[in-house]
């Protein structure tokens, strides 16, 4: 009876394709590391461009319908300052008036741009909050207009008001995993014009446009 002859890989073989095959593992670790990062970059900025997509919503809607009360009530007018803005915003679905204000709050590792809102209830009123922005850098307000009678229109740093700007930017530096990135909010303020109008600082309502 004639025996089979057995076939396989002689150790020197097995040596030699182990070798051939680290050497393409190695050759190209390089290459799949930076395609991983790429990947995990491209994510971490569509994530970021979303998240500015939503604040600039939730910034313009607010900005958009502040209103101008008039020059007699100033303590409800528009001040800005560099970290902050009060004013007064008409929801003319409701047909009431609410205090808002943008701020860059927090310390260290917990910075934020806050959204609040004070919504009269009655004779209550009703505060909410929420956050727009997290791991914020840093962040300063500008406003866009022109003061007092000098009719010269440039960007300044501070808004005394009682009477609000043409425009409201916010600018920063957010951190997202160890990624820095710079960005730039900007809206009109009241849409093409500022809603004037007869206020009753009791009621916290318009009385009628002036």
């Amino acid at each position: 009876m004639r025996r089979l002859s057995q076939k396989g890989f002689t150790l020197t073989e097995a040596l030699v394709a182990v070798a051939i095959f680290s050497g393409i593992v190695i050759s190209t670790a390089p290459i799949l590391q930076t395609a991983l990062k790429s990947a995990t970059r491209m994510s971490v900025d569509a994530d970021f461009s979303e998240e500015l997509r939503t604040t600039n919503t939730a910034f313009r809607s607010r900005i958009e319908t502040a209103v101008y009360p008039g020059a007699t009530v100033k303590a409800h007018g528009f001040i800005g300052k560099r970290q902050s803005m009060t004013f007064l915003a008409m929801d003319r679905a409701q047909q009431d008036i609410r205090a808002v204000k943008l701020e860059f709050t927090g310390r260290f590792d917990d910075k934020a741009l806050r959204l609040s809102t004070i919504t009269p209830s009655g004779a209550e009123k009703k505060e909410t909050s929420a956050v727009l922005i997290r791991s914020l850098i840093s962040a300063q307000f500008s406003y866009y207009g022109t003061e007092g009678e000098s009719g010269i229109y440039k960007w300044h740093d501070l808004w005394p008001g009682p009477n609000p700007p043409q425009l409201v930017a916010v600018e920063g530096t957010i951190e997202r995993n160890r990624k820095q990135q710079r960005f730039r909010l900007e809206s009109a303020v009241g849409g093409s014009a500022p809603y004037i109008c007869f206020f009753d600082p009791v009621s916290r309502s318009c009385r009628g446009e002036l």
